[in-house]
């Protein structure tokens, strides 16, 4: 739920008169950050308690090369992102170098 708020809230944001656009994004991106801190390790236990026996070391390799491709995806797109030069599409690549 935290992740789901926190992205929500990340393409919701916008500045007003008590914080600006990239403050907000910065938050958001923290909250975020905390629950993918904590989704990291479930998913491994998750994939570990229920997979059958024999699929088991299979089913963890998967889960953390999914998280790994996710990196490398992100890291493909970023500069794509920044050729358009759009300015929200700035902030949100420079809100999304800052660690969680």
């Amino acid at each position: 739920m935290i992740i789901i708020t926190a992205t929500f809230a990340q393409a919701f944001s916008g500045s007003g008169h008590a914080m600006s656009i990239v403050s907000a994004l910065i938050l958001w991106r923290f909250i975020m950050g905390v629950g993918v801190g904590g989704d990291h390790p479930l998913s491994a236990v998750i994939a570990s308690e229920f997979a059958p026996r024999r699929n088991r070391g299979r089913l963890m390799t998967t889960v953390f090369t999914a998280q790994g491709w996710g990196n490398f995806g992100t890291a493909l797109t970023n500069p794509v992102c920044l050729e358009i030069g759009d300015t929200q599409v700035e902030i949100y690549h420079l809100s999304t170098q800052l660690p969680p």
